[in-house]
């Protein structure tokens, strides 16, 4: 059961007692009680935005409101700022001088202010809503408070909800750039700008094998009060040594679509199956060669073999078969292919009451045709030509995967 206390004020001065800004390492307010930005969260995005930062401070010292700040109360007593991280940073590098804004046509620091101007700063009051309660309440909560420009991602509302010693070492593991740790994240996930948050999420599903919320919410409310996140290091490094052993260390050839592969499901699903190491690295090579060459030496059609890479990986771990051709070829036919087909069947069904495929009366105009795998895509079936037919859409329902 959630519970709120509405319509708090809290002083600017009071919310700026101990301000500290160690930007990776968090930032802290309101008599070192408040955690503005837990370490490796989010970080501040207006660093280059002089507008935001002019219009916010604009607004205070006008007396006008800047919005609802969202804390969460935590069992010790302390609070984690659950929404107005972007505002209250801001805020706070503005009293400790660490940028200047235009005031009445004059740019001026809040040390530089007049006496006056700044107690009136700093009584401004930040309107503030208290949360405490259950984590699964707390996070349907928040999802309904984050709809600003500013929203929080799901695992950003997970850390806040599940913050403590076990969420701050998972973020220095996986979120974190300014350690090794970060070098050895970008063989496997994404790490890039405000996206890294999401690397967190991305590694629990893989250990979990499971991308649902309520399981990432259960796996980390399990391991909440755990002093540190190892076993998920552990985890991620013994991923990385598996996927290395048989596919060699990234290379300018797969450093795009390594880090796009759900890694947690292929481990989960092929880590006891037995592989020669010496073939999968060098046909992961080739295969992309085929890839970038357009070439098919196989079948020789004028499509090439290897018609997109996503699923690559799999396709060779599943020991490429026919049926797992359908992870390397292409799933939609051409809109040309399409209405070239078109045109052939309904000359070859012009004299007969087929009309346009081989079902008798059976008819559909080109904008509603269906490009059809004559040999089902689930299968293996190429999406080339020679393997394309065009149907009705209740034709094409009824024929499944035939």
């Amino acid at each position: 059961m959630i519970e709120t206390k509405d319509d708090i004020k809290i002083s600017i001065e009071d919310f700026v007692q101990g301000y500290k800004n160690n930007k990776e390492k968090g930032v802290i307010g309101y008599k070192g009680r408040l955690n503005i930005r837990p370490e490796y969260q989010r970080n501040y995005i207006h660093e280059n935005n002089p507008e935001f930062k002019e219009k916010l401070i604009q607004s205070i010292s006008k007396q006008l409101p800047i919005g609802l700040f969202y804390w969460a109360e935590k069992d010790d007593g302390s609070f984690e700022l659950l929404d107005g991280q972007q505002r209250g940073i801001t805020i706070g590098d503005f009293f400790e001088g660490r940028f200047s804004v235009k005031l009445n046509d004059v740019d001026t620091y809040f040390h530089r202010l007049d006496k006056t101007k700044q107690k009136n700063f700093l009584a401004y009051s930040l309107k503030t809503c208290i949360v405490k309660g259950d984590h699964n309440d707390k996070m349907e909560y928040f999802k309904t408070i984050n709809t600003g420009s500013e929203k929080l991602s799901d695992q950003e509302l997970r850390n806040a909800i599940y913050s403590g010693p076990w969420v701050n070492s998972a973020k220095l593991f996986f979120v974190a750039t300014s350690n090794n740790y970060h070098d050895h994240c970008k063989k496997l996930i994404p790490t890039k700008g405000r996206n890294r948050q999401k690397n967190l999420e991305i590694i629990i599903s893989w250990i979990i094998n499971n991308k649902q919320n309520e399981a990432i919410c259960d796996y980390m409310g399990i391991h909440m009060k755990d002093s540190n996140a190892n076993e998920l290091w552990g985890f991620y490094e013994d991923l990385v040594d598996w996927v290395e052993d048989r596919f060699g260390e990234t290379t300018t050839f797969d450093n795009t679509i390594r880090v796009n592969q759900n890694w947690g499901k292929l481990y989960h699903q092929y880590k006891d199956k037995n592989f020669d190491f010496d073939y999968t690295k060098k046909r992961l090579i080739e295969l992309i060669k085929i890839y970038q060459n357009e070439s098919d030496p196989i079948e020789g059609t004028e499509y090439p073999f290897v018609q997109r890479i996503n699923d690559l990986y799999e396709y060779i771990l599943s020991g490429e078969t026919e049926e797992s051709r359908k992870f390397i070829n292409k799933r939609k036919f051409s809109n040309d292919d399409i209405k070239k087909k078109y045109e052939e069947q309904r000359l070859l069904y012009a004299n007969t009451k087929n009309k346009i495929c081989d079902v008798p009366n059976c008819s559909v105009k080109l904008k509603d045709a269906q490009g059809d795998h004559i040999h089902a895509y689930a299968k293996g079936g190429r999406t080339i030509y020679s393997n394309l037919q065009i149907l009705c859409g209740q034709c094409n329902r009824e024929k499944a995967n035939r």
